[in-house]
């Protein structure tokens, strides 16, 4: 008996859908780690604005008689300069709340009074919103 050489219409198309499902697999996991790793450069740049306003002067113990407790006026940060303009920069917004408390830190009823600050900086992604949270306390020395 003589056998064609060579593969079938069917078996071509199988072949076929199977390279497509699978590039299409690898596209969507490349795009997923360009929109992660951008997500996580932007969660970065809040991060470095948020270190920054704590390390300015406004925040350290020479000036803790004067950080009134309450939530500061929000403002508007670039997360993201793109260069072309500011048309296009992705703005978040940092917002700051001092707050006055009090530690206990044994049974000997000695109570420390602090300030803690917290800084949030929220901006929105293509995915949703995203927000950088970090909290400082500060205590007076004396």
């Amino acid at each position: 008996m003589n056998r064609p050489c060579g593969f079938t219409l069917v078996e071509l198309l199988v072949a076929s859908a199977v390279i497509v499902i699978a590039i299409t697999a690898m596209i969507a996991m490349v795009r997923k780690g360009m929109e992660l790793s951008t997500t996580d450069g932007h969660r970065r740049t809040a991060r470095a604005i948020i270190a920054s306003r704590f390390e300015s002067g406004q925040f350290n113990y020479s000036n803790y008689l004067n950080l009134v407790p309450g939530a500061w006026p929000p403002e508007q940060v670039i997360i993201d300069s793109h260069g072309a303009g500011a048309a296009d920069d992705l703005i978040g917004t940092l917002t700051i709340v001092v707050g006055n408390e009090t530690i206990v830190p044994g049974a000997n009823d000695i109570q420390i009074p602090y300030k803690n600050i917290a800084m949030t900086v929220l901006w929105q992604e293509p995915e949703g919103a995203e927000t950088v949270v970090i909290e400082k306390r500060l205590a007076q020395v004396q």
